[in-house]
C-alpha cells in the first residue's frame, strides 16, 4: 500500500439561469478533466440539464472538455443558448429611442 496521498485542487463551477445563479466550490483530484468535473459536480441534475453543454474557463470557451485538465483556481462556466439575438435587441432599442439622428439637412 502506498503512503502517497491524493493531491486535491480547488476550483469553482458557475451556472446562470434566468431563475437562479449557482456557484459551487469543488475539491477535485489533480488531473481531473473538465467534463469529469462537470459530471461529478451534480449541477446537471440540479438544473435538469443534459450533457454535453458549451463550457468554458474564465470566459474562454473550451472546445474539447474531455482533454482539458482543470487547474487549481479555475472558474468553470456552463453556458446556455441565447434566447434573443443581441443585434436584434440593439436594433429594436435604436428604433424606439432614436438618439443623435438628424431630422434633416439645412
Amino acid at each position: 500500500m502506498s503512503n502517497k496521498s491524493i493531491e486535491r485542487i480547488a476550483a469553482s463551477l458557475v451556472y446562470l439561469s434566468p431563475q437562479a445563479q449557482t456557484l459551487l466550490s469543488l475539491q477535485l483530484v489533480q488531473g481531473t478533466t473538465l467534463s469529469a468535473a462537470v459530471l461529478d459536480s451534480g449541477i446537471l441534475a440540479q438544473h435538469q440539464l443534459s450533457w454535453p453543454l458549451p463550457v468554458g474557463v474564465f470566459g474562454q470557451r473550451i472546445e474539447s472538455p474531455d482533454s482539458y485538465i482543470v487547474q487549481a483556481g479555475d472558474r468553470i462556466e456552463l453556458y446556455r443558448a441565447l434566447t434573443r439575438d443581441p443585434k436584434d435587441v440593439r436594433r429594436q432599442r435604436a428604433e424606439r429611442y432614436p438618439v443623435g439622428r438628424r431630422r434633416g439637412r439645412r
